[in-house]
This record gives C-alpha cells, sequence and structure tokens, in this order.
C-alpha cells in the first residue's frame, strides 16, 4: 500500500547517507540522478509509478496513479514533487527544504562532497509544476492518527479551537481533518483518526494539565468529550515511528501523557512525553 510518509523518508534516507551518490541515468544501487532517485524512493514506499523513467514522462505517468498536477505558487505540502520536465525534480519535505539528487561532483561513486545528494532550503528552479498525492478521493476524508519523529510537517501542526463548553477541537494542518475518535464509540482501544469536521463529541477533548512534582503543569492529558475517563493514548506505550494512538481508561501512565509546544501560527505540536515523538495526522488507514 502507497505510503507517503515512508516515501518522503526514504528519500531523506538517501539524500543524507554519502554511500548514495549522483549519476546521470544512474539506476542504483547507490547512485541515482533527480528522477530515478524520486521514482525508487516511490516504489519502496508503495507506489505505482507506471513506466516514469525520466522527467519528461513523470507527470503523465504519477497523474494517472494518484497524483494531481498543481500550478506552480500552490501552497506547498511535505511530500509535494516539484518537476521542470525537461531539466530536474526534486521533493519538498516540508520546512522550507527540499531533498534532491542534484549533480555529480568527482566522477567516483557515492557523495564524497555532500552536495551530490542532500537536504537543504527550497529555490525556485524554475519550476513546470507541483504533483500531489491524492490516492483514493474516499481516503482524503480520514487519515490515521499515530506518533511519528518530528519533521516539521503540517501533519504534526495542530490547531485547537476552543468550544464554549471548554472543551477543544483539533485541527491537523496538512489535511484540515480533525481529531476524532473513529466511529464515536468509547472503549478501550479504540482508534483515534483525522476525520472530517462534524461537530460531534467524538471530536471534542478536554485539555486537562498534570499535576506532577517532576512535570509540573508542562504535561497535558487530553479527554474525549463522549467519555471523559478515557484519555488520549499511545498504544502499548509505544515508542516507534506509526506507533498507533487510541483511546484508554485514564491510568496516569506516560503513554496518556503530552507536551503541548506552541510553534507559531496557532498552532502547537503534541508530543508524547514517553516517547518524545509527534502526534502526526496523516497516516495511512
Amino acid at each position: 500500500m502507497a505510503n507517503l510518509e515512508q516515501f518522503i523518508q526514504n528519500m531523506i534516507n538517501m539524500c543524507n547517507d554519502n554511500s548514495y551518490g549522483y549519476r546521470l541515468g544512474g539506476w542504483g544501487p547507490k547512485d541515482y540522478d533527480c528522477a530515478s532517485s524520486i521514482i525508487t524512493a516511490l516504489r519502496n514506499a508503495g507506489f505505482d509509478t507506471g513506466s516514469a523513467t525520466y522527467t519528461g514522462n513523470m507527470a503523465a505517468e504519477l497523474c494517472a496513479r494518484g497524483w494531481t498536477r498543481l500550478s506552480v505558487g500552490t501552497s506547498l505540502n511535505r511530500g509535494d514533487i516539484l518537476l521542470n520536465e525537461v531539466n530536474h525534480v526534486a521533493l519538498y519535505v516540508g520546512n522550507n527544504q527540499l531533498a534532491e539528487f542534484s549533480s555529480d561532483y568527482d566522477g567516483v561513486s557515492g557523495d564524497s562532497s555532500g552536495k551530490e545528494a542532500s537536504v537543504h532550503g527550497y529555490y525556485n528552479f524554475p519550476w513546470d509544476c507541483i504533483l500531489r498525492y491524492k490516492g483514493n478521493t474516499e481516503t482524503e476524508e480520514i487519515k490515521n492518527v499515530h506518533l511519528y519523529e518530528w519533521n516539521g510537517g503540517d501533519n504534526q501542526r495542530w490547531k485547537l479551537i476552543k468550544d464554549t463548553d471548554g472543551f477543544y477541537e483539533m485541527q491537523c494542518k496538512g489535511n484540515g481533518l480533525f481529531l476524532d475518535v473513529h466511529e464515536g464509540k468509547d472503549e478501550n482501544g479504540q482508534n483515534v483518526v483525522a476525520y472530517k469536521r462534524n461537530g460531534t463529541n467524538a471530536q471534542k477533548w478536554k485539555i486537562i494539565p498534570v499535576n506532577d512534582s517532576i512535570l509540573g503543569n508542562f504535561a497535558f492529558e487530553l479527554a474525549p468529550k463522549i467519555n471523559t475517563n478515557k484519555r488520549l493514548d499511545v498504544f502499548g506505550n509505544g515508542v516507534d515511528n506509526h506507533t498507533n494512538i487510541d483511546i484508554y481508561d485514564t491510568n496516569g501512565s506516560d503513554a496518556q501523557r503530552f507536551y503541548m509546544r506552541p510553534i507559531g501560527e496557532g498552532y502547537y505540536q503534541i508530543i508524547n512525553i514517553n516517547s518524545l515523538k509527534s502526534v502526526d495526522g496523516g497516516g495511512i488507514l
């Protein structure tokens, strides 16, 4: 199954590993060009890339398989592919950063310079278009919520919208969806998702400061309005990327405690205090 976040991480990992380098027309196992690196990262994340082989046919092949072509100037999302159909392609990874394979500096396999493949600040190539993954449109109204290391992406940025009764709705910047107890069921282990706004108590959360001698008032628990004896909970108190988020009876464990770090423009990073990883609203169900 296609996994956009895995695609992004594949590309970042290749760019940060100097055993990978640039070679025009290269298809690995260690040397790639701008297009083959993107296509390989996509394939290794479960994407169907069709007959895509170079910048000139990437748009047609990907747009026939769940991607859409957007005009330059569209606000960028993490995971967008920036394409010049004649000369170059790069991946936008969020926080005004690009990941790309750019040029061969020494004619030797790998990247002794650290410049052939890298993650660095955004620049205007200029690009012809932006390719954005839409997938199955039916799934765009719901995403899984899980833990993931902080990457600056919009799926880890949450806006808190206070209701008149003191509860909050929490909106994911990346997709506009709201933190939601799936199907409104208040059972232990019930999955938490990001879902289109519906105004139900499954999307309203009480933010409860933790009174702790060590943590002070810097940590919080999140109780769903459908049952305030439950808490937002990291499944199994896990620490790995993609660990699921559910609800569970309040138990005072670190699996149910979070830091709320303001990150500008009214958004917060929600950080589990045990793993120090972020609540991410862009997972695949």
